[in-house]
């Protein structure tokens, strides 16, 4: 379980340990850079931590939307150039431009998904000095983000009646 380089002080003991943080009875350490455990990046006292949010951001991918509007534009336009000749031209002009447009978000869907901030659940903590230490956990409404909210609520209001 303790694969990360952590130390733990003199009666602290590690109440919860998910994703990218550790939630210990005195401190909460986030965000772990390096190899072989690493160092927390953040770190707090849970004292010093005076409210905490849960936020949902990112954005599902629209590839495959994107990947059959551009085939369905493309194959609008061929068949309007190649089988399609001897139509009006009202009609060939509506043709063209529902293939244009087709293609065109096809395109557009397909880059902005390649490109996209993929969806995640994020666990914002507010740190007295107006520091805010961000944890994030891949998906949208992660239930790890959840129950790390819910442990350190616990662990903050017993911290608070035990003085």
């Amino acid at each position: 379980m303790n694969a990360l380089n952590l130390q733990l002080l003199e009666d602290e003991e590690i109440v919860l340990e998910s994703g990218p943080a550790v939630l210990t009875n005195r401190r909460l350490l986030a965000n772990w850079k390096g190899t072989n455990g690493g160092k927390a990046r953040d770190q707090a006292n849970l004292e010093d931590i005076s409210t905490f949010r849960k936020i949902n951001g990112g954005k599902e991918s629209r590839l495959k939307q994107g990947l059959r509007l551009v085939t369905t534009g493309l194959i609008l336009l061929i068949a309007l150039e190649t089988i399609l000749t001897d139509i009006n031209s009202d009609i060939e002009f509506i043709l063209f431009l529902a293939g244009a447009l087709a293609t065109i978000l096809g395109v557009h869907f397909s880059l902005t998904s390649l490109v996209r901030i993929r969806p995640h659940s994020t666990v914002l903590f507010d740190v007295e000095g107006a520091k805010h230490i961000a944890v994030s956990f891949p998906g949208r409404d992660n239930p790890d983000a959840d129950e790390f909210a819910r442990v350190f609520g616990r662990t903050k209001r017993g911290m608070s009646a035990g003085e």
